[in-house]
């Protein structure tokens, strides 16, 4: 915002000595005064078509360097992690136009309709802090308004019309994949310049009321970028659990979402393995999505005499 607002204030600067010099040449001859104003005019358009370029450039600059400011690597609260099991509930709550492939695998199999359906996780949330591993393909079948978020179960599991249904309501905070912009109360919130790839990362906190997103840590490991809290704001009452909610409203559009961990202070595994230190024992996340994350101590062989 700092160089649009320099921008703006160059520009006005340049009109108004434009404008000046126009008063103080008042006294003129007509036909003067004509040539003058048709030369002002070529001058302010000139300089108009210059002051759109350059905000322009500034907004995209802007936009490029939010992308490259992002961090590295998952939040410090990964370091630690348990897998809970009574939070490993899956999306058993499904709208009459999806099917469950398995308790964390869902498609859409309503066709022909103007209908957003949604999944909703079975665990909910109060407090604490929370990772979930999703699947969902942009280029496959990721549809529009494609929304993921928190949400209570006052919110329906489905809709008619092709909406951000995480979000729509006033009991749920969306992320709209496809327009990339964040939804509560059928409002924007919020936006992101950067597409979401097919399988990310998404971390709830719901001590502070704010869920993250970040790319994929089991690919990526330390080098995965952490696009920051994009959801806040939510509710955190300690009484309303608040569940993970997708919609979706394309044929046959698949998702699958996969419960990692929560935090816990010491002793739990890291999302991102620790870099071995020779005679340590350091503890990795051996999870996949098929087998959930079990904290695993694995001990590092010193390395071997040189001679």
């Amino acid at each position: 915002m700092a160089i649009v607002t320099s921008v703006s204030w160059t520009s006005g600067l340049i009109l108004f000595s434009i404008l000046t010099a126009v008063s103080d040449g008042a006294s003129v001859s007509s036909s003067e005064n004509v040539a003058v104003n048709l030369g002002v005019v070529e001058i302010i358009a000139a300089v108009a078509g210059v002051v759109v370029l350059v905000v322009v450039v500034a907004i995209c600059v802007e936009k490029r360097v939010h992308v490259e400011s992002m961090d590295r690597g998952p939040p410090f609260w990964t370091r630690s992690l348990e897998f809970k099991q009574e939070y490993n509930g899956g999306l058993s709550a499904v709208s009459d136009g999806m099917n469950n492939l398995s308790p964390f695998h869902v498609i859409r199999d309503r066709l022909g309709q103007a209908v957003t359906d949604g999944a909703r996780w079975d665990v909910g949330f109060t407090e604490g802090k929370h990772v979930f591993e999703v699947v969902w393909p942009a280029k496959k079948n990721r549809g529009v308004n494609s929304s993921i978020g928190l949400a209570t179960t006052e919110v329906p599991l489905k809709k008619p019309g092709r909406l951000s249904l995480v979000g729509h309501h006033s009991q749920s905070w969306g992320f709209d994949l496809s327009s990339r912009k964040m939804v509560h109360t059928n409002k924007r919130t919020g936006g992101f310049a950067k597409q979401v790839p097919d399988r990310f990362f998404v971390y709830v906190d719901m001590d502070a009321g704010k869920v993250g997103f970040g790319e994929d840590v089991k690919a990526l490991g330390s080098q995965a970028l952490f696009y920051g809290y994009l959801i806040n704001n939510v509710k955190t009452d300690r009484t309303t659990p608040m569940h993970l909610m997708i919609g979706v409203c394309a044929p046959r559009e698949e998702v699958q979402v996969y419960y990692i961990g929560s935090d816990v202070p010491q002793g739990g595994f890291s999302l991102v393995p620790p870099v071995p230190v020779p005679g340590q024992v350091v503890v990795y996340n051996t999870g996949t999505p098929q087998q959930p994350a079990v904290a695993q101590a694995v001990p590092v062989v010193p390395d071997a005499p040189t001679y």
